[in-house]
């Protein structure tokens, strides 16, 4: 099972983070947690100005966690 680490709330939405940097979305009609899909950096995106690696962006794509 996974282990959420944080816990986001607003008005009409819930968000987790998980230990691995993961984000979930929780689906409120199903009753579930649904990981958010990454999207790779498009070219000459990603980096910083040092030219370290800067996290990866989300979709907006969600798939059911499995557990």
């Amino acid at each position: 099972m996974t282990r959420f680490i944080q816990i986001c709330a607003s008005q009409n939405n819930l968000f987790a983070l998980d230990e691995e940097g993961e984000v979930y979305q929780y689906h409120f009609n199903v009753k579930t947690w649904a990981r958010l899909n990454k999207v790779d950096p498009g070219p000459g995106e990603g980096e910083t100005a040092d030219g370290s690696r800067r996290p990866r962006g989300l979709g907006a794509t969600a798939r059911p966690v499995e557990d």
